[in-house]
């Protein structure tokens, strides 16, 4: 069988154009040769009953007495059918509430489209036998997203309680929301501080007795917005301090070398096997912790800094143990 990406591109590509296509044309956009490219739509055609038809001299087309030809089969990528999945999850787990009918309308539109993945349109499509787990969540005060999410619409200044994760002392924030952005299952506020006239990331887990004021919110550009809060590695706000150097031993090396950490990481297999990853970090609390998650497999070898931080976790870690 072909590569599925060349058989799902081809079917795009013909899908959208009303006139053929021409070989060359086709052979760039999926990215292959001659050869690959009659195979593609050989299986396409005579496997999977696509109508495609070939005049000679200009390419490849979809006959138009047959225009709603559709991929038979889950013929989704894999971030589609997660995106799909996902939405359908979160709709069949909301509470109660005042949309209840457009929830019940998009709902329905999710599970259409769902349904024609199936090979047989008499199956129903088995949600069931989809899961998707959310891991460590964190509850949230009452009202604490319904009035992040208000502010921002309304672009207007929030005022709450703060206790960060790393201390536990409470103090009143004056924020200009931005955006709120869903990270590794936990929901944040980028936000203007007022008081400290500089962007910070909120947890909204740490908000507590929230309130919207009348003042405007500030508006910050997205282009400085991107600067200052994704430049290094995770969700933690502020220049780049350094790019660490972290080597994976061969057991995780080809594991490791799929993962996407940041935008800006580079990466390489080393002769004896192992993975060196560097990459960029503001804050190196966050990137401590994805660390230590390797345990043993993984080494920093730079900056010092960083060295130094993981090696007495380390220690105080091994210290409770005797």
């Amino acid at each position: 069988m072909p590569n599925f990406d060349r058989i799902y591109k081809l079917h795009r590509v013909l899908k959208i154009h009303r006139h053929p296509v021409s070989e060359f044309t086709l052979m760039e956009e999926i990215a292959c040769s001659r050869s690959t490219l009659f195979r593609t739509i050989e299986f396409l055609r005579d496997r999977l009953g696509a109508p495609i038809e070939n005049h000679r001299g200009q390419g490849y087309y979809y006959s138009k007495e047959d225009g709603s030809f559709e991929l038979p089969g889950v013929w989704f990528r894999a971030n589609e059918l997660e995106a799909l999945l996902t939405v359908h999850h979160l709709i069949n787990n909301l509470q109660p509430g005042m949309l209840d009918s457009q929830i019940v309308q998009l709902r329905d539109k999710v599970s259409e489209i769902l349904q024609r993945s199936t090979t047989n349109p008499s199956h129903q499509f088995p949600t069931k036998r989809f899961r998707i787990l959310a891991s460590h969540t964190r509850s949230l005060a009452e009202g604490v997203f319904e009035l992040s999410a208000q502010s921002i619409i309304e672009r207007r200044q929030l005022e709450f309680d703060f206790a960060g994760r790393y201390s536990n002392d409470q103090n009143r924030r004056t924020t200009s929301p931005q955006r709120l952005v869903h990270y590794r299952d936990h929901w944040h506020l980028d936000a203007w501080d007022e008081q400290k006239q500089e962007l910070r990331t909120f947890a909204l887990d740490g908000m507590r007795d929230v309130t919207i004021t009348e003042q405007p919110a500030r508006d910050v550009p997205d282009d400085q917005l991107d600067e200052a809060l994704t430049r290094g590695y995770g969700l933690f706000a502020g220049p780049v301090q350094g790019h660490a150097k972290l080597v994976f031993s061969g057991e995780r090396a080809e594991w490791v070398s799929q993962e996407s950490w940041h935008p800006d990481q580079q990466g390489r297999f080393r002769e004896d096997g192992t993975y060196e990853l560097i990459l960029p970090y503001s804050d190196p609390r966050e990137l401590l912790g994805e660390i230590l998650r390797h345990g043993p497999h993984v080494q920093v070898e730079a900056p010092e800094a960083l060295v130094i931080l993981v090696r007495d976790s380390l220690r105080e870690s091994l210290c409770r143990y005797g």
